[in-house]
């Protein structure tokens, strides 16, 4: 007896459906003669009038559209700044972001008109001044000047204090490559320190909610000696910079990718374990902390490494019996 496959099976279903189908068959459509080209009946090119008034409307429309459309000259900033700037001295451009330009600009004093600010360096002075155009002529209206050697590396504003205006901040780097933002703040014509903060990285977080009261945050990752980023979230409390109270949803966003990435590539670096160890547990997922410090524990770390990492090991496994 021959046993059918389960594919012949079906086939066979199929054709007896097909024969056991109360439908007739469609019957197959006519081959089309290709011999004989069908053409549509010409129309002409029929010509559409409308009254005087209504054509004396669209030209007005016309002339109207071509006016909004019509760009605007541009203004040179940078031909501005030049004529604020004294003799010798140089400009200087930030690092990042990667696609900012000589200046920035910003609501400094909270009039919804944007300061034009630049930062030029003079003899071994570095000068931030803030401009603004007034009755169509511009003015210098604060300038903040420091001894510094440092390198510019980040420029930019956001609404820190949530005050209903902007602060100018400005990260510098040392030759050493340690980095420092500085936050000002623009008041009675002076541009006044709120505070400053060590970083490697920074990011600027803006409030979801873009009213005055809702201020940005900042995300600071310094690099310790253990090669493993101390990431802080940072808020303005009234007086000062502190911890934010919810650090959970940036770790969940940005800092376990990134070790995540760093695990990926050096599976066996136990500080990118480490890095992730804590980075977990900053995110509430103590069980999954404990499981990365037993994968750096495997891969021998240094002495003060392991002495860290049993630390981490005690505090994590004490939190789980709660």
């Amino acid at each position: 007896m021959k046993i059918s496959s389960p594919f012949e099976r079906l086939v066979r279903a199929s054709r007896n459906a097909q024969k056991r189908s109360p439908f007739r068959p469609i019957k197959p459509m006519k081959k089309l003669n290709r011999k004989r080209v069908y053409k549509p009946k010409t129309l002409g090119n029929p010509r559409i009038s409308f009254p005087a008034s209504m054509q004396n409307m669209m030209k007005g429309l016309s002339s109207a559209l071509s006016r909004i459309t019509r760009k605007t000259p541009t203004e040179d900033y940078d031909a501005v700044i030049r004529g604020f700037l004294p003799t010798n001295a140089k400009v200087l451009a930030p690092q990042f972001p990667r696609d900012s330009g000589r200046y920035v600009f910003a609501d400094l004093d909270g009039d919804s008109q944007k300061e034009l600010v630049t930062t030029y360096r003079l003899n071994d002075l570095n000068v931030t001044m803030a401009l603004k155009k007034q009755g169509g002529q511009w003015m210098k209206v604060a300038e903040y000047a420091a001894v510094s050697e440092d390198s510019l590396n980040f420029t930019g504003a956001a609404n820190i204090t949530g005050g209903g205006r902007e602060q100018l901040l400005l990260g510098w780097k040392t030759k050493e490559n340690r980095g420092e933002l500085q936050a000002y703040s623009l008041h009675n014509g002076q541009l006044n320190q709120l505070f400053k903060h060590a970083y490697n990285h920074m990011e600027v977080l803006p409030s979801s909610n873009r009213q005055a009261s809702n201020p940005s945050q900042l995300a600071l990752w310094n690099l310790n000696a253990r090669g493993v980023y101390d990431v802080a979230l940072k808020e303005w409390n009234g007086s000062e910079i502190v911890d934010a109270k919810n650090q959970t949803t940036y770790y969940h966003s940005h800092v376990l990718p990134y070790y995540g990435r760093m695990v990926k590539k050096m599976p066996q670096n136990p500080s990118n374990w480490y890095g992730m160890a804590v980075a977990l547990e900053k995110a509430g997922m103590d069980r999954d902390a404990l499981t990365a410090v037993e994968m750096a524990s495997r891969y021998n770390p240094t002495a003060s490494n392991l002495q860290e990492l049993s630390a981490l090991k005690e505090r994590l496994v004490e939190k789980l019996k709660t």
